[in-house]
């Protein structure tokens, strides 16, 4: 049998989308009853590449009699019978099932929990045949960049290492087995890529156990955030952060499932106790001290709680991993970050290695242990209580791209090219550019509304774009445009179309504030000399302005105007961003096309 290669590293190889076969839909239906039970299949004894999956794993009982046992439990096996259907299948070795029914205390696998055990064999197959040079060139990128049939994607690494563990400890760790590949960070892959009629069969050391559990569940898991979980419960937050997906119905016809995902900043047992708050009831004193624009002793779920407040004020909307919380453009930065308390916000800066939630007030804190994954997010253990505040004005960077449903559409259309999740992951040398209008196939749009004008412009109307790698050494780019977070917004919105936005919450005080945008050389000869007209509105601020007006013929990199020179909010809140159309080459020029990358709010200082 064919053994695992050495380190080695080969061209990139991007493998084709396959087409979703009727096994495919089988799994994915989670459907109970194997259709194909009862059916024959011819197979050819002597050459391994023309008999089945199944029909490979039989040649060798010795390492795969428990996992064939386990298809036919969950009702898969005559599926992976079908030679007309093509999947890879990572099979877990003999010793490695007997361990997991240890793990799970069972001598049967027909006492698992039928849904859940169709879950495990779905995050061992992908569709498609993955060959051996496309696996070590996902090896060398850390994943794959095709989902499994559960939905997620795999990780793949030189040695595992133990991850649940606190961030100071994490610093210091290190792989072990470091001559094996793994994959999600817990089963070893012991052979690789047998080529069979309908597949791939991969041999695993380990069993890869999905992510199921919610963030809910994740912290229950743990038995350290019982007060916390409590305070979830009593302010009435529990189902809506065991939520996964949203099914919304579209105007034409047909619904669209839409991922939830939430970032929890959890509050353990341990930390309450040393504030003195054992009970559910010292908590809400201790609140009732610290948040004034709360109230105590009314119902715990009532919206002007302290309790429910500040179980909002802890629960961020996306999947924020603590890289994506503490990524900033200058050093020293102060992110800020809306919560679910509405117009109230945290703020997280790193200063000299160390990060901090909330710096400047007297309830500062930080990460203890980051990035715990939930099938619906992320849970991050911090070492405070974290009550709500309010903090003075900081620098606030509003990236268009960067809200929860451009996030979705562009790892929907990723998923469905075979690309990851395509907003996180780094650029490469091609470009994606993904339509985010109402109409567009991979999700629902809810965090801009526009109207579309007349236009000859063969670019998207309104669209992500993914922007490619940088080649030119003599930039310090990450990317061709230096955009922030690697995309832009594109605008083909036609003369006299518009967008409108709704910022982010910006603390009261008195900004300048800066529209970030890229260029095209494309665009250069008519547009670089005097300008595009946009009328841009904050609120009830208004001002027309000429996009690339004097900018050199070369430059296509990201550059920044001021909009607004000076523009004072009375209140902390998010406010209206609408922009104008009113060029009449927008509708005229084939090639006009506005990119958006985001806008910055820059505190003044009191004069």
């Amino acid at each position: 049998m064919k053994k695992i290669h050495s380190k080695h590293t080969v061209l990139p190889i991007r493998l084709p989308a396959f087409v979703l076969t009727v096994v495919a839909l089988i799994f994915a239906s989670g459907g109970c009853r194997d259709p194909y039970m009862g059916q024959m299949f011819e197979l050819d004894e002597g050459d391994e590449t023309k008999i089945t999956n199944i029909a490979f794993m039989e040649k060798y009982p010795e390492d795969y009699s428990l996992f064939l046992d386990f298809l036919k439990a969950a009702d898969y096996y005559n599926a992976l019978n079908d030679a007309s259907s093509t999947v890879t299948v990572f099979a877990p070795d003999n010793a490695a099932m007997d361990s997991f029914m240890k793990i799970k205390d069972i001598s049967s696998f027909d006492q698992l929990d039928s849904a859940y055990a169709r879950q495990v064999i779905q995050v061992h197959m992908l569709r498609g045949s993955l060959n051996e040079a496309s696996f070590i060139q996902y090896l060398n990128e850390g994943s794959i960049g095709i989902p499994t049939l559960f939905g997620d994607y795999l990780t793949l690494s030189y040695g595992f290492t133990n991850r649940d563990i606190d961030d100071v400890d994490l610093a210091n760790s290190k792989p072990e087995d470091t001559l094996s590949i793994y994959i999600n960070n817990m089963a070893s892959v012991r052979d690789i890529a047998h080529q069979t009629v309908n597949g791939m069969v991969y041999k695993l050391g380990g069993v890869i156990r999905p992510l199921i559990e919610t963030v809910v569940e994740k912290m229950r898991d743990y038995g350290e955030y019982e007060l916390f979980l409590e305070a979830i419960e009593q302010a009435g937050m529990t189902g809506l952060l065991n939520i996964t997906s949203d099914t919304v119905q579209q105007a034409m016809g047909g619904y669209t499932v839409n991922p939830v995902n939430y970032t929890v900043l959890a509050v353990s047992d341990e930390t309450f106790r040393s504030a003195g708050i054992q009970t559910m009831d010292d908590l809400e004193n201790y609140l009732a001290e610290k948040d004034p624009a709360g109230r105590s002793g009314i119902a715990r779920s009532d919206s002007n709680s302290v309790i429910r407040r500040y179980v909002s004020y802890h629960i961020l909307a996306g999947a924020n991993t603590k890289s994506s919380l503490t990524y900033s453009l200058t050093p020293n930065e102060t992110k800020v970050f809306d919560t679910f308390q509405a117009h109230e916000i945290i703020t997280i800066q790193t200063l000299v290695g160390q990060t901090f939630i909330n710096r400047g007030s007297r309830d500062v804190c930080g990460f203890v242990r980051s990035d715990i994954k939930a099938s619906n997010g992320y849970v991050h253990k911090i070492d405070g209580i974290l009550p709500v505040w309010c903090p003075e004005p900081s620098v606030v960077v509003w990236d268009f791209c960067n809200s929860t449903d451009i996030v979705a559409i562009a790892n929907s259309y990723g998923a469905a090219n075979n690309l990851g999740n395509l907003y996180s992951t780094p650029s490469d040398a091609a470009e994606y550019k993904v339509d985010i209008t109402k109409s567009n196939p991979y999700g629902t749009i809810h965090s801009f509304d526009y109207k579309l004008a007349s236009t000859k412009g063969t670019w998207l109307r309104i669209g992500y774009w993914k922007c490619k790698a940088n080649t030119d050494a003599t930039l310090d780019y990450e990317n061709e445009f230096n955009a922030h977070l690697n995309n832009l917004l594109i605008l083909n919105l036609g003369y006299t179309g518009w967008i409108e936005f709704t910022t982010p919450t910006i603390v009261k005080g008195t900004y300048r504030v800066e529209l970030y945008y890229a260029g095209a050389k494309a665009l250069a000869k008519k547009f670089y000399g005097g300008g595009s007209a946009v009328k841009f509105t904050l609120d009830d601020f208004l001002k027309q302005h000429y996009l690339w007006k004097g900018w050199e013929s070369s430059q296509q990199a990201v550059q920044g105007e001021v909009l607004f020179p000076n523009i004072t909010f009375e209140t902390t809140q998010s406010h209206s961003f609408k922009a104008v159309f009113m060029d009449a080459n927008a509708s005229t020029i084939s090639t006009y096309r506005q990119m958006w990358d985001y806008v910055k709010f820059i505190p003044l200082a009191e004069e």
